[in-house]
């Protein structure tokens, strides 16, 4: 049997598959659900594990027990990618050894 994960993080992708700010940075926007499983209350964070994505939008935030939560997440490029998979590390800010990895897909102009 599989141990319980302390949070759940559901990463949805909006309609728009990306769009090139005033920068020339290629964008993506997600919807985050961040549900806190655990019994306890914890600030959650985030990193970017593939250096060429940045992290425009995203601020940590709190949940109780059993509570969750949905925010806009946008990352961001201007480096052309080799592989569109990104790999994010979700993390209690609290102990750090409570994280979540997921992989999600950036897309990107096909130039």
């Amino acid at each position: 049997m599989s141990e319980k994960e302390p949070f759940l993080v559901n990463i949805n992708k909006n309609t728009e598959l990306y769009k090139i700010d005033d920068e020339g940075r290629v964008v993506n926007n997600y919807l985050l659900t961040i549900h806190n499983s655990a019994d306890k209350k914890y600030t959650f964070d985030m990193e970017v594990l593939n250096k060429d994505i940045t992290i425009k939008r995203f601020k940590p935030f709190s949940l109780n027990p059993k509570e969750k939560r949905k925010t806009v997440m946008i990352l961001a490029t201007k480096n052309k990618l080799v592989n569109p998979k990104v790999t994010l590390l979700f993390y209690a800010k609290e102990n750090k050894n409570i994280q979540v990895k997921r992989e999600i897909r950036f897309f990107y102009p096909k130039k």
